[in-house]
């Protein structure tokens, strides 16, 4: 389940909010109304981490996630690397069950979103 991760940036304009849970992380960048301009997803499964990415102005992004950990020996900086689409059917799955005891509102408006580009309006 998604916990709220508290972080010192509340007295910027522009608000990021962090939600962890054990297997997916949920970033949520609002602006001074509050109003969600963008999220970004962040999931296991049995491939990998892979990313979802939205933005008001330019839609969704769909990434698979290299952590750079290939070999113990050197330790790069993980770097998103652009894919089609992701597993829909895992992700609001997993999604709809790691948000089920969260916030109401800023998961409806993402899940709402994830629905809409699986779906159509």
């Amino acid at each position: 389940m998604f916990v709220e991760v508290s972080g010192k940036d509340d007295q910027r304009i522009e608000r990021r909010r962090w939600f962890t849970s054990s297997r997916a992380d949920l970033y949520l960048w609002q602006n001074a109304s509050g109003d969600i301009e963008s999220f970004e997803y962040c999931y296991r499964n049995e491939f990998g981490e892979k990313s979802v990415r939205w933005h008001y102005d330019s839609g969704f992004e769909f990434a698979d996630i290299d952590d750079g950990e290939a070999t113990p020996l050197k330790n790069n900086t993980p770097i998103c690397i652009a894919n089609n689409s992701p597993d829909w059917g895992y992700l609001l799955r997993l999604f709809y069950k790691e948000s089920s005891t969260a916030d109401a509102e800023p998961f409806q408006f993402v899940f709402y979103k994830l629905l809409t580009e699986v779906f159509g309006s």
